[in-house]
């Protein structure tokens, strides 16, 4: 049933990149949970891409500095996502 599926999608042919990136994190450590190397390589880009990209961008600026409030005085994601509410304290 599978192979026959496979085929039928032509996915021993052409792959899409989203099979692919699924298939990787399904047999990966965290079986599916977290996505695997290129996944995480892939959105680390884009959302790189877009932030050098924006007109908007804080990486324009090389004087900037964040002025939310960290632990350790040392501005890191986790303190945005901390103050976002998307990390526990």
């Amino acid at each position: 049933a599978e192979r026959d599926a496979v085929e039928a999608g032509n996915f021993h042919e052409k792959t899409p990149l989203l099979y692919y990136i699924l298939a990787e994190s399904a047999i990966g450590p965290q079986q599916g949970r977290k996505l695997g190397a290129l996944g995480s390589v892939i959105v680390a880009e884009t959302l790189f891409g877009l932030a050098r990209n924006s007109p908007h961008s804080i990486l324009l600026d090389p004087q900037w500095t964040p002025s939310l409030p960290s632990e350790d005085r040392t501005f890191r994601l986790a303190d945005l996502l901390r103050f976002a509410g998307s990390l526990n304290p």
